[in-house]
């Protein structure tokens, strides 16, 4: 199978949100670039965090079955 084969057609619905979540995910780095500089010591907040994991999950249905996952480090489990 080729890799065309693999990647599901792409939808106006698709593709919208597609852009949507882009600009949420730019909107919040830009967030923590200033918090990073502001306090480049301090922890992420509660809510950023939980903001971040459910943008990475709305990410889910655009990354390919067959691109290898990120294994998470003991550390930050």
């Amino acid at each position: 199978m080729s890799l065309a084969q693999k990647i599901a057609p792409v939808t106006a619905a698709l593709a919208e949100r597609h852009e949507a979540l882009w600009l949420s995910l730019c909107a919040l780095h830009k967030d923590i670039t200033a918090l990073g500089v502001k306090k480049p010591n301090a922890p992420t907040t509660q809510a950023v965090r939980i903001a971040a994991e459910a943008l990475l999950s709305d990410c889910a249905p655009f990354i390919p079955a067959f691109a290898p996952r990120a294994i998470m480090a003991p550390s930050a489990a």
